[in-house]
C-alpha cells in the first residue's frame, strides 16, 4: 500500500491554497448565482493554480482531494472522540465548507465517468436509434435486451476514492461541471432523500483493462445495466413529480453529458443521444400538457354540470313556493 507523507512545507502550502480558495467563494459556495458559470470558474481555478504552479484542472482536483479528506475526517470524528483521532492540521482550515452541502450537490450531478481506449478497443459507433431508445422510453420498453447492443469498451464499478493525503488527486468532476439550476430544490419534495439514496446507491463506472472476451462482455453488461438504471431513475422521478420539469430536464442532460464523456471519441453519437433525450423530454411535456388540458376540460364540464343542477334546484324551489302560496290562498278563500 502506498502511503503519502505530508511535510511541514506541504502543510504550509496547503494552508495557503485553502486560504486562497476560501477567499474565492465562487469556487466552493454552490449557493452563489455565478457558481454555475463554467467560464468564470475555469478562469478562477486557473488563477488559483498559477499561484502554486498548477493548471486550473490540477488546482480543482487538489481542492476536491482536500474536501474529501475533510469529509472523511468529519465522519471519523463523529464516530470517535477527538482524543482517539489523529489531529489533522488542515481540519479547522476547511470548516468554511460546513456552510454548504456538497453531498446534496452531488445528488444532481454528472457521474464521475472517464473513458480511454484500451487494448485496441475503440468506442463503438454502431449503437442505433432503436438501441438507445430502449434507455429512454421505459413505458414502451419495460425491459432492456442487452444482447442486441454492440460491443463497446469494458468497464468496472468504482469504489471510494483513495485514502491518500490531500495531495492525491482523483477523478471527481461532480460539482465543477454541474450546471444545474435546481440546487436545494429536492428538499421541497417529500421523497427527495429516497430518490437521492437511489441515485447514490448506483456506483459510478470507470474503464478496466481486460483481455478476456468473457470479462469484456461482463463489464459491458455491468455498465449498460448501470446506465439503464440511472436513466430509468430519471423516468421514475418524472412519474413521482410530474410538475418538476426543470428538474427532470436537468437530470436528463446529466445523462446526456455523461454519454458525451463516455463517447468523447465520437461526439456525433453523443449528440444523437442528447437529441433523442430532448425528444423524450419533449414527449413527456406534451403528455403532461394533454393531461392538463384534459383536467381543465373536465373541470369546465363539472362546473357547467353544477350550474345546471343549481338552476334546476332553484326552479324546483320556486315552483314549490308558488304551489305553497296557491294552497294558502285557496285555504283563505275557503275560510
Amino acid at each position: 500500500m502506498r502511503m503519502s507523507i505530508n511535510t511541514p512545507e506541504d502543510c504550509t502550502i496547503n494552508e495557503q491554497f485553502i486560504k486562497l480558495v476560501h477567499e474565492t467563494p465562487i469556487l466552493w459556495n454552490l449557493h452563489l448565482p455565478l457558481y454555475r458559470n463554467r467560464e468564470i470558474k475555469d478562469q478562477k481555478w486557473a488563477e488559483v493554480g498559477a499561484v502554486f504552479n498548477l493548471s486550473g484542472t490540477e488546482a480543482y482536483k487538489k481542492f476536491v482531494a482536500l474536501r474529501e479528506k475533510y469529509k472523511r475526517e468529519q465522519k471519523l470524528r463523529e464516530s470517535k472522540s477527538i482524543a482517539q483521532t489523529e489531529c489533522w492540521r488542515l481540519y479547522d482550515k476547511l470548516k468554511f465548507l460546513d456552510t454548504v452541502s456538497f453531498s446534496r450537490d452531488r445528488r444532481w450531478s454528472k457521474p464521475k465517468v472517464v473513458i480511454r481506449r484500451q487494448n485496441g478497443f475503440g468506442v463503438s459507433t454502431a449503437l442505433t436509434r432503436q438501441d438507445l431508445s430502449t434507455l429512454l422510453v421505459k413505458s414502451e420498453f419495460p425491459e432492456m435486451h442487452m444482447e442486441s447492443i454492440p460491443t463497446s469498451p469494458s468497464y468496472q464499478m468504482s469504489g471510494e476514492p483513495s485514502e491518500n493525503e490531500s495531495s492525491e488527486a482523483y477523478q471527481d468532476n461532480s460539482d465543477y461541471y454541474n450546471d444545474s439550476t435546481m440546487q436545494g430544490a429536492h428538499s421541497e419534495e417529500p421523497d427527495g432523500p429516497d430518490y437521492a439514496e437511489k441515485i447514490e446507491s448506483m456506483p459510478d463506472v470507470h474503464p478496466v483493462a481486460s483481455t478476456s472476451s468473457t470479462s469484456i462482455q461482463h463489464h459491458q453488461q455491468q455498465f449498460l445495466n448501470r446506465l439503464e438504471s440511472k436513466t430509468n431513475a430519471i423516468l421514475d422521478d418524472h412519474e413521482k413529480r410530474k410538475s418538476s420539469w426543470v428538474r427532470c430536464e436537468t437530470l436528463g442532460h446529466r445523462v446526456a453529458q455523461t454519454m458525451h464523456t463516455l463517447e468523447e471519441h465520437d461526439p456525433d453519437l453523443a449528440l444523437k443521444f442528447d437529441i433523442m433525450l430532448s425528444e423524450a423530454i419533449t414527449s413527456i411535456k406534451k403528455d403532461q400538457l394533454q393531461r392538463l388540458i384534459a383536467r381543465q376540460d373536465q373541470q369546465r364540464e363539472d362546473d357547467e354540470q353544477r350550474k345546471r343542477l343549481e338552476t334546476v334546484r332553484l326552479q324546483q324551489q320556486q315552483i314549490m313556493q308558488m304551489q305553497q302560496r296557491q294552497q294558502q290562498n285557496t285555504d283563505n278563500d275557503t275560510t
